[in-house]
C-alpha cells in the first residue's frame, strides 16, 4: 500500500507517460539548491481559493531541505477557504510544487524569502482535492492531451488600474461622471479628506491615455519595477505600457504552453502588482470597471493549440490563415460564451464593463479585424507560430485557472462537435440596429451576474470544466453575492427616487 505522499507524487503533473516521481525529485533537488545557496530561512507557499483569492503561509527552510514539507505538505482548514470545504470535513493539505520555486522581490519584508505554489490534497484519500482551482486547470490540460494536442499556447493581457488611494478612485469616478444624479464633481471635498495623499499632476482624461509617456504618466517607475520583478520570478514579459484609461496598466505575458503554469503566472502577476504598488504609494485594483466614464479592465487571452511543435491553428492556404481546427475551436468559444460568462466575468461590477462603446465586447461574434466582436483574430502577417484567436470578454477579477479551463473545454467541445463559427462580422457591432443583429444571428453576453448564473446552471461545459465540487460551490456562493447586491439600497437610488 503506497504512502499518501507517494500517491501525491505519482499524481503531480499533467501527463501519465512521464516519470513524475523522478521529475519531482529533480525539481526538489534544484529547489533545495536555491534555498541553500541563498541562505534562506523561510519559504512562502501560495495557493488560490475558488474565486482566485491568493492564500499564503510560511514554512521553515530546514523542513524543506529535510524533504518533510515537499513530501507531506501542511494541513489547512479548508472550511476557512472560500469554496473549499465544509466545517464538518475541513481538513486539507497543501503540498508545494518544487518546480514553481522563485525568489520573492525584497520590498517591505526585511527577510529574503522564496515562493512556491502548492497543490491541494484530501488527506483522507491522498487524492487531489477537486475544489483546487489549479487542479481544474490541470484537468483541462489532461483533456487537451487526450484528444491529441501537446500544448495550449496561452498569452493573457491583464489590465488593472492604480490610484493614490480609494478616495482617489472615488474622486476620479466623480469628476468624469456626467451621468451622476447629483452631477459631476459633487465629491469635491475628497481632496481635503485625502490630505498629503493628494498629489496634483498632469491631468489624464478617460480614454485618452493609451501609451502616454512621463510626466503625464506618473506610473512609469512603478510599471518598470513590476515588469522586472515578474521577469525575476520567471514570468516572461512581452511588453508593458500605460493603457487607455486613467492610471490603467498593462503588462502582457508571453505565451506559455500550459494552463496550470499560466494560471500560476497570472496569480504571481496580480500579487506583485499589489505589493509593489504599495511601495510606490499606489493602490492597484483589478476591478473590471472602476471609473464610470472610462475603459474597464479586461483580460484578453490569446489562444493556440500545438502538436509536434506545430501550431494547429495555422493553415497557409485558408482565409485569414485559420485552420479548420481553429474555426471549430472559435465556434465552441462562441457557443458557450453565455454559459461560461459567470466564470470569465464573475462579479457584479464585471457587467458594468460589458457595455457598448468602451472597447469591451458585448455581442457574440468573431472577426479578423473588428474590436467590437467578442473574438478577434489578430493580424500576424502569416507567421505560423503566432496565429491565434483572442477572446476579449474575460476580466481580471476572474480566477485565471478557471478561465483557462473554461476556454479550453469550450474550444475542445467545438472541435468535437464541429461547431462552425459562421461568417466574420467586420462592421461596428455597437452601431447595428436590432433587426440587423437578428438577421446576422448575433447574440449578446448576459447583462448581469444574475443572468450569467442562470445561463451557467444549464451549460454542460461549465459543469465539465469546473467539476461537480467547484461548480456547486461556485453557483451557491455567487448566487448569495448576487442576492446581497440586488437587495442593497444605494445613494444613487436615494438621489434618484427620494421625491417619487
Amino acid at each position: 500500500m503506497p504512502k499518501k505522499s507517494e500517491k501525491a507524487d505519482a499524481q503531480l503533473g499533467a501527463r501519465g507517460n512521464v516519470d513524475e516521481r523522478t521529475r519531482r525529485a529533480e525539481a526538489m533537488k534544484k529547489a533545495n539548491g536555491i534555498l541553500d545557496s541563498n541562505k534562506l530561512r523561510w519559504m512562502q507557499v501560495q495557493f488560490s481559493d475558488l474565486f482566485g483569492g491568493l492564500k499564503t503561509f510560511m514554512v521553515p527552510v530546514e523542513d524543506l531541505l529535510s524533504g518533510k514539507i515537499w513530501n507531506e505538505g501542511i494541513g489547512i482548514d479548508g472550511s476557512s477557504v472560500k469554496g473549499f470545504a465544509h466545517v464538518e470535513a475541513s481538513d486539507l493539505r497543501v503540498i508545494p510544487d518544487p518546480s514553481t520555486i522563485a525568489l520573492m522581490p525584497v520590498i517591505d519584508n526585511p527577510v529574503p524569502m522564496a515562493r512556491a505554489i502548492g497543490d491541494v490534497f484530501d488527506p483522507r484519500s491522498g487524492e487531489r482535492f477537486d475544489g483546487d482551482p489549479r487542479h481544474v486547470a490541470r484537468r483541462a490540460m489532461q483533456d487537451l492531451h487526450a484528444v491529441g494536442f501537446d500544448e495550449s499556447g496561452l498569452s493573457p493581457e491583464l489590465e488593472f488600474t492604480v490610484f493614490r488611494s480609494m478616495s482617489d478612485m472615488m474622486l476620479q469616478n466623480d469628476i468624469w461622471n456626467s451621468q451622476s444624479v447629483l452631477g459631476s464633481g459633487h465629491l469635491k471635498v475628497i481632496p481635503e479628506m485625502m490630505g498629503t495623499a493628494w498629489q496634483p499632476n498632469y491631468v489624464q482624461k478617460p480614454g485618452r491615455s493609451y501609451m502616454v509617456p512621463a510626466p503625464a504618466d506618473d506610473t512609469e517607475a512603478y510599471r518598470t519595477e513590476l515588469a522586472c520583478a515578474l521577469q525575476d520570478m520567471n514570468v516572461p514579459v512581452k511588453f508593458a505600457h500605460h493603457e487607455n484609461g486613467i492610471g490603467q496598466q498593462e503588462i502582457e505575458i508571453k505565451a506559455m504552453p500550459c494552463a496550470v503554469r499560466m494560471g500560476d503566472a497570472c496569480q504571481t502577476y496580480k500579487h506583485l502588482a499589489r505589493i509593489i504598488a504599495r511601495k510606490h504609494g499606489f493602490v492597484a485594483t483589478f476591478m473590471p470597471k472602476p471609473i464610470h466614464a472610462d475603459s474597464g479592465n479586461g483580460m484578453h487571452v490569446h489562444i493556440s493549440l500545438w502538436k509536434n511543435g506545430e501550431n494547429r491553428f495555422y493553415d497557409k492556404d485558408a482565409k485569414y490563415n485559420m485552420s479548420q481546427t481553429m474555426r471549430y475551436f472559435v465556434g465552441g468559444l462562441l457557443d458557450h460564451a453565455r454559459g461560461t460568462a459567470a466564470i470569465t466575468n464573475p462579479t457584479v461590477n464585471s457587467y458594468k464593463r460589458l457595455v457598448p462603446e468602451y472597447e469591451a465586447p458585448v455581442f457574440i461574434a468573431w472577426s479578423p479585424i473588428n474590436r467590437t466582436a467578442l473574438i478577434r483574430i489578430p493580424a500576424r502577417y502569416g507567421n505560423p507560430r503566432s496565429i491565434n484567436c483572442e477572446p476579449r470578454h474575460a476580466d481580471p477579477s476572474a480566477n485565471p485557472y478557471l478561465v483557462f479551463a473554461a476556454y479550453i473545454q469550450s474550444g475542445l467541445d467545438g472541435i468535437k462537435k464541429k461547431i462552425e463559427p459562421g461568417d466574420p462580422v467586420n462592421e461596428n457591432i455597437f452601431h447595428l440596429p436590432a433587426d440587423r443583429l437578428k438577421a446576422l444571428g448575433i447574440g449578446r453576453l448576459p447583462g448581469s451576474l444574475g443572468e450569467a448564473l442562470e445561463e451557467m446552471q444549464s451549460d454542460d461545459i461549465s459543469k465539465k470544466a469546473l467539476g461537480k465540487h467547484c461548480f456547486d460551490a461556485y453557483i451557491e456562493l455567487k448566487k448569495k453575492e448576487w442576492h446581497t447586491y440586488s437587495t442593497q439600497v444605494s445613494t444613487w437610488e436615494h438621489s434618484m427616487y427620494l421625491d417619487v
